[in-house]
């Protein structure tokens, strides 16, 4: 699977460039908007890592148009944010069938989102997410203390 990467922070771009090349996905990465429809025209790209702010244009404006042309690679991405997302931006990117993950994100998550649908993702069932399988611990009341035969409460 070849995934684009397209972040304003260049650091945070390479560092999921390096997560998902180490697990044997070809990555890209583009520096702007305008970089990332040239890599969408000439090379095959099946996903992509979005980071919420973007050099070029509102991320979410390019995603919506991203989804009009090519539905199976909107359907693949995966917002990134270092912020709590207002309600309007969540049914957009939902909208395009996209999920959102919240930065730092580590690798098993950021893959099986781009997979399977990140959380946040409209196609993506409670019981399919990865944090499915860990169940909470229940929250235990305190036991009383057995009073000594005799006593009164």
């Amino acid at each position: 699977m070849t995934v684009l990467v397209l972040d304003r922070d260049v650091r945070e771009a390479e560092r999921i460039h390096e997560l998902l090349e180490d697990r044997g996905h070809s990555c890209l990465i583009a520096r702007d908007v305008e970089e990332a429809e040239w890599l969408l025209r000439v090379a095959r790209i099946d996903a992509l890592a979005l980071g919420i702010e973007v050099r070029g244009r509102p991320a979410l404006d390019w995603l919506e148009e991203l989804c009009a042309r090519r539905p199976a690679v909107a359907a693949r991405t995966v917002v990134l944010t270092t912020r709590l997302l207002e309600p309007d931006e969540v049914r957009r990117i939902q909208t395009c069938g996209a999920g959102f993950l919240q930065q730092p994100v580590g690798f098993e998550e950021l893959e099986y989102a781009i997979h399977h649908g990140a959380p946040g993702s409209a196609r993506l069932r409670d019981e399919e997410r990865p944090s499915a399988g860990r169940r909470q611990r229940p929250m235990r009341t305190p036991r009383r203390k057995a009073k000594p035969e005799g006593t009164a409460d």
